[in-house]
């Protein structure tokens, strides 16, 4: 059975929680099959931080891994078409301000009763922002509380959450990187902000009510478009891409996100572009008409195709 997340209620988690779901085409939660709770693989959730200590007006990120089993995946921050979004909730002491979670980019699965859901899988790491007040005291230290929830999916979807005290140091000068190397494996898979997209053309066309956001490129990629929870608009159709060593182009059909009426065409999320040897996400947020070429530039590193420290995982 689909599960349509983004507009589920309370009551359907908790249905959820006590029957385990199974995701199985036309199948009830009474004919699923079983799994004992010590057979069910888990979702382990660890943290660390990108700096040694945190420093008085210095922004630095905690690290959220949710550590997927080979075979599941669970829920980008918009699920799409089914699923539930993965959430993560970060307070601290007074006074330090705490940011929204940056996911990494999602990709594309087909449910069992077909509908287009945003995942992740294998190592999954979220980069929460923490900016320490200039007042905050050198030498103590603070704990925050952190709150994770999720659905994990193959043939059944189970819900899964955890609560955990996280603890880190304050301290004076330069912020000492921690973990550099695999930090910075883990950073890219976030979405580029800023970052030109070397070598794609995009065009936004029509109005508030129906528009087409299209790339394309003069070489052989392939293009994904997933739209962020705070889009105006969303992916309603995805056409079949055009492919060939000379050219590559993709169209997807937007209409105005639920209980959302925009006044003008507008439209913010993540787009994948995957090459022979490499995958790259970025970060969009366009508003009005749009039309660009594709632009001359040295080649973008991108990320791997592999989940840094985990071979199950896919991006």
């Amino acid at each position: 059975m689909a599960i349509r997340p983004y507009f589920a209620s309370a009551l359907l988690l908790g249905v959820f929680a006590a029957l385990a779901v199974s995701a199985r085409a036309g199948q009830t939660p009474a004919e699923a099959p079983a799994i004992q709770e010590a057979e069910k693989p888990q979702v382990e959730v660890t943290t660390l931080f990108d700096v040694k200590a945190l420093v008085p007006g210095q922004v630095a990120h905690m690290v959220v891994v949710l550590d997927v089993p080979k075979d599941w995946h669970i829920y980008w921050s918009n699920p799409g078409g089914g699923g539930l979004p993965t959430k993560i909730a970060v307070t601290g002491p007074k006074g330090w301000k705490i940011q929204s979670s940056r996911f990494p980019g999602p990709v594309l699965h087909k449910d069992a009763g077909g509908d287009s859901t945003y995942v992740l899988k294998g190592k999954v790491a979220c980069f929460v922002p923490i900016l320490p007040p200039d007042d905050a005291k050198i030498g103590q230290e603070v704990e925050f509380d952190l709150k994770v929830s999720w659905l994990m999916c193959k043939e059944s979807c189970y819900p899964g959450s955890t609560q955990q005290k996280v603890k880190a140091k304050v301290a004076s000068g330069l912020p000492a990187r921690n973990s550099a190397r695999v930090i910075a494996a883990m950073r890219s898979f976030l979405p580029r902000r800023g970052a030109g997209m070397v070598g794609v053309g995009v065009s936004l066309s029509g109005n508030e009510k129906q528009g087409t956001l299209t790339f394309h490129s003069l070489d052989a990629r392939e293009f994904e478009f997933f739209a962020y929870p705070d889009s105006s608009m969303v992916v309603v159709e995805r056409d079949s891409e055009t492919k060939s060593p000379v050219r590559s182009a993709r169209d997807f059909r937007l209409e105005p996100a639920a209980s959302k009426a925009p006044k003008e065409i507008a439209v913010h999320g993540v787009l994948r572009v995957k090459t022979k040897d490499r995958v790259s996400y970025y970060e969009l947020n366009y508003k009005g008409l749009v039309t660009k070429e594709p632009a001359d530039a040295p080649a973008d590193p991108g990320s791997t195709l592999e989940s840094p420290g985990d071979s199950h995982g896919e991006r």
